[in-house]
């Protein structure tokens, strides 16, 4: 899907926005359990994606959709490679009994 035909279609906008939310709502959890994620995977953006949560969840009509996708299409991609990196570190520091 193109920028524009994201533009025009109101659904995936209104999926891609509740996605990006539960991946902050999530990203929140994850702080919550060890606040130190955030210091020791900042490619995370843990608090990155948890005030984004915010600002969608609460921004009403105010949501730039340039920002959506940006999210959906690049910063989602990063987040995960960051995810797994994180995974693979936490795993060796914790003898892979994780």
């Amino acid at each position: 899907m193109s920028f524009d035909d994201f533009v025009r279609d109101a659904k995936t906008q209104d999926a891609a926005s509740k996605c990006a939310e539960s991946i902050g709502l999530a990203a929140n959890e994850l702080s919550k359990l060890d606040p130190a994620l955030d210091r020791e995977f900042p490619a995370l953006q843990l608090s990155l994606a948890y005030r984004s949560r915010n600002k969608l969840s609460h921004g009403y009509y105010a949501i730039e959709l340039d920002i959506v996708w940006a999210t959906v299409t690049v910063s989602i991609a990063q987040t995960v490679a960051a995810a797994r990196l994180a995974k693979r570190q936490y795993e060796r520091a914790d003898g892979g009994t994780s």
